[in-house]
């Protein structure tokens, strides 16, 4: 998630967002996108909080969408495979 173009009013007025997921790899200081399978899967929108509650799953909380709405949901990301 993220901007992919900001609004020009800062944080009184969202830009446009994505919703992919991004994965960061310590070991090569670089970003990996990964697929995420499931019925309900978070959509696009900026910034979010997110917390690791296990040694493989992430809490993705929140966030604002492209109306300036906040968003009032959680989602669990459960990290099976990362392949890079």
């Amino acid at each position: 998630g993220g901007e992919r173009d900001p609004g020009t009013e800062g944080h009184k007025g969202a830009g446009e967002f994505w919703d992919d997921v991004l994965v960061f790899d310590p070991k090569t200081l670089s970003f990996h996108a990964v697929e995420c399978h499931g019925a309900h899967k978070p959509g696009e929108r900026g910034w979010v909080e997110c917390a690791p509650v296990g040694p493989n799953t992430l809490l993705i909380v929140g966030g604002l969408n492209e109306d300036v709405e906040r968003l009032n949901d959680a989602y669990f990301l459960e990290l099976k495979e990362v392949k890079g």
